[in-house]
């Protein structure tokens, strides 16, 4: 009698401790799922933060794992749409007469660093709100379709620079498979136990200027790129660590 009440006081003290000490809840993996849409910045778009006129929605999917208070690792897992078209701009003129557009599926996978500012990963219970930034290697799986056939060629005639320059665009293709670096930053806010909000900007450097089609006909001084904005919800999957006594017969 007395081995079961010692059991007994041991488990019910451990079940107290379990749901005082947070710090006890391990995190083991997060899983997270998004929606948003993807932004295409380069030779036909105008303003700085890229073409908002073509937006189609965007999904993403990613696994984290922390290894520290502060840093996790990340994989990635997008699927997006990103497209442009000269039409839609009226100043420069030229955009109008031009007039080149494009779109391009992109499928994207990508390996993260990501820096949690609060430093409560292994802690996630006590901190509602999380802020965090992200860095890392990726590739963008893309088809693309670019068309010309609007160019207004009273404007733009044969012996023209960007004629010339569309003639060298035709002979390379919009890349299939492209090395993009992603850099952003995200927050993620606690609505239940285990579940979070969260909200991504990620901007991805490329090392190319087809990404819409076009170079020479247009900018070739300067690289194409694109960024998402997303929002979602995530768990994260915990593990118990203390060692709770088993209650004997």
């Amino acid at each position: 009698m007395t081995v079961l009440k010692k059991s007994i006081t041991a488990l019910l003290f451990c079940l107290f401790i379990s749901f005082q000490l947070h710090a006890q809840i391990t995190p083991r993996f997060e899983v997270g799922a998004s929606i948003g849409t993807m932004v295409y910045q380069g030779d036909l778009s105008e303003p700085f933060y890229g073409d908002i006129h073509q937006l189609r929605m965007a999904y993403a999917l990613y696994l984290s794992k922390p290894i520290t208070d502060a840093w996790s690792i990340r994989f990635n897992a997008a699927l997006g749409h990103l497209a442009s078209n000269e039409s839609d701009y009226n100043n420069p003129t030229y955009h109008q007469q031009r007039n080149f557009s494009f779109h391009n599926s992109t499928q994207e996978l990508a390996l993260l660093g990501v820096y949690n500012f609060m430093k409560s990963n292994y802690s996630f219970n006590d901190k509602k709100l999380q802020t965090y930034i992200m860095a890392g290697a990726g590739i963008a799986l893309m088809q693309g379709y670019r068309d010309w056939s609007k160019m207004n060629t009273n404007v733009f005639p044969a012996k023209s620079a960007t004629v010339k320059g569309l003639g060298f665009d035709t002979t390379r293709a919009i890349p299939k498979a492209l090395p993009v670096i992603p850099i952003g930053i995200g927050a993620k806010y606690k609505i239940a136990d285990n579940f979070f909000m969260h909200a991504e900007v990620l901007y991805r450097y490329t090392f190319s200027d087809y990404i819409d089609g076009f170079s020479y006909a247009a900018n070739p001084y300067q690289n194409d790129s694109y960024y998402s904005l997303t929002v979602g919800v995530s768990y994260v999957f915990t593990r118990n660590r203390m060692n709770c006594p088993k209650l004997k017969q």
